[in-house]
């Protein structure tokens, strides 16, 4: 009897642990079914987010499309930032535009050994951005000159000069490593980089200088009496030259010219850019290093008579023009 009693009190034992193990069994199901409840509810609502910015982004991605063909249908092209050598009108009786028979006259002109990238990467302005107008900043001190060449001074050359001048190319804002037209709209360099033929524009005028009323009545008639001349490959070459010719008191810029060797004109519209050995800047120095001036007014006294060529880098620093400014970019 004492056998049975000990047999049956193991059985209850036995009986507890099993009922006890259903519970936590039981209750751990339920904590698991809970935490699922909730994972799902997460999910979900992530779901219904990513939902809906896919949707936004197809209703702009509409919008683009229909914007980009109104502007297509316009013949309006993007337009990139001052500065990029892009914002200034065709020459007088051409169109300039993609059906120009002269590839010069193009904003980019699309062959295969061209190191530039077009521009259909760019940013550019919405379709109803007003046009014109006047931009007016703040600066820290009146510079003394405005020609930037002489005067080393960022305020100087990213707000003032920077939307008036131009350079033969400019880094793209969609990717630094590459270059997109400026004055330039196509570049061939040979295979070690110390000869870059540059291809200009056609049709690029320099801007008619801004002169007071006493001054087109006075000494500077013969500036506004004188047509808007063209840019060509003389301005390029005669901006490197005087930049390099340390009469011209140019230091800022002037010690990145020095394995400069020399520049050749081509042809009007063609000009190649010579270094003397292999540099990993002579890219960047070429095409982005200096805003390109106008020769014809550069290379002039006050009266309109030209300076001996021994008195052209001697006098640019002081140079009677050089509180004006005659470019081609966007601004004026």
């Amino acid at each position: 009897m004492g056998r049975d009693l000990v047999l049956n009190l193991i059985k209850l034992s036995l009986l507890g642990v099993l009922a006890l193990l259903l519970v936590i069994r039981v209750w751990q199901g339920d904590e698991i079914e809970s935490r699922l409840l909730d994972l799902q509810g997460v999910v979900n609502e992530r779901a219904g987010k990513v939902e809906g910015g896919l949707a936004a982004l197809d209703d702009r991605t509409e919008k683009l499309s229909r914007d980009l063909e109104k502007l297509a249908a316009e013949g309006v092209r993007p337009v990139p930032a001052p500065g990029s050598g892009i914002a200034h009108p065709p020459a007088e009786g051409g169109t300039g535009g993609p059906g120009a028979a002269d590839p010069r006259t193009l904003p980019y002109w699309p062959t295969e050994d061209n190191i530039l990238v077009d521009l259909s990467n760019e940013p550019y302005p919405p379709p109803d951005a007003p046009k014109g107008g006047i931009i007016k900043y703040y600066t820290q001190h009146n510079p003394p000159s405005f020609n930037n060449h002489t005067h080393n001074d960022a305020e100087l050359q990213e707000r003032i000069c920077g939307p008036v001048y131009e350079y033969l190319a400019s880094q793209s804002q969609a990717n630094p490593d590459e270059w997109v037209p400026g004055l330039a709209n196509r570049v061939v360099v040979n295979g070690d980089f110390t000869e870059f033929i540059c291809y200009l524009r056609k049709g690029v005028y320099w801007h008619k200088p801004h002169l007071t009323p006493e001054e087109k009545r006075g000494g500077l008639k013969w500036l506004d009496e004188m047509p808007r001349q063209e840019m060509t490959a003389e301005d390029v070459k005669f901006t490197f030259d005087i930049v390099r010719d340390p009469l011209a008191e140019c230091g800022s810029e002037l010690s990145y010219l020095g394995d400069l060797d020399r520049v050749e004109v081509i042809d009007r519209y063609t000009v190649k850019v010579i270094w003397k050995r292999s540099l990993y800047y002579n890219k960047g120095t070429t095409l982005g290093l200096l805003m390109i001036y106008p020769k014809f007014i550069f290379e002039r006294e006050a009266d309109g008579q030209l300076l001996a060529p021994d008195q052209v880098a001697p006098k640019f620093h002081q140079h009677w023009f050089n509180n004006k400014m005659c470019g081609t970019g966007p601004f004026q």
